[in-house]
């Protein structure tokens, strides 16, 4: 949150450390509450809920899951909340993905629009959603405990559909089916075209949540 001091002091170290050690690895998303208006949307709000991620900010998640240590006190040990979040980062990269999904970005008049090609690289069973999401690594605010202006970073600025995403595949799909989607989001005109980015995610439903399965952004 933008007003929350310890995420603009040792959480901003923290996630910063984090970003370094998973460079390449992972897909990172700043996800923000309500109480910051310039950064909070419908699917940071999706993400916190099913994340378990309502102890207090900052938390830092992976993969869906909430990896921050806390102490007994309400406070966060820092040192391993960073080798929880970089242990289960590099489980995930060495894994081997069953499915992925590329994508090419253009811009409209007043738009982002996504065209995605999903490929499954071995059989999968289920109800499989692609979620295409927005993100600008560098989105200018305040921050408590920071002095002025400052880049935030890798910030969800919002979902191309629902908060995760829209069906691909339900039942059994075959290895190498190929599924080819479009998707559009209106612009902001707080948004720095410079600074957009892509980051699918493929997610399993199972009940009412959603699963991690894989991730992707260039």
């Amino acid at each position: 949150a933008t007003c929350c001091g310890p995420c603009g002091q040792w959480g901003w170290t923290l996630n910063e450390d984090i970003i370094a050690g998973g460079a390449g690895k992972a897909v990172f998303m700043g996800t923000y509450g309500s109480s910051s208006s310039l950064f909070y949307n419908p699917a940071a709000a999706a993400f916190k809920n099913q994340f378990d991620a309502s102890a207090g900010w900052p938390a830092f998640c992976v993969n869906g899951r909430n990896r921050t240590a806390y102490s007994s006190s309400g406070g966060i040990y820092t040192s391993t909340t960073k080798t929880n979040v970089l242990a289960a980062i590099d489980s995930t990269a060495a894994a081997t993905a069953k499915v992925n999904t590329g994508f090419k970005m253009t811009y409209g008049t007043d738009s982002v629009r996504v065209s995605t090609r999903t490929k499954f690289f071995a059989e999968m069973s289920g109800d499989i959603y692609l979620g295409v999401y927005l993100i600008e690594d560098g989105a200018l605010g305040v921050q408590t405990g920071l002095s002025g202006t400052v880049s935030h970073h890798h910030v969800l600025q919002g979902s191309f559909s629902q908060p995760f995403g829209t069906q691909i595949a339900t039942g059994t799909t075959a290895a190498n089916k190929e599924v080819l989607s479009s998707f559009a989001l209106k612009t902001n005109a707080a948004w720095d075209k410079t600074k957009l980015k892509i980051a699918t995610v493929i997610w399993k439903k199972n009940g009412s949540t959603y699963e991690f399965v894989n991730a992707y952004t260039e």
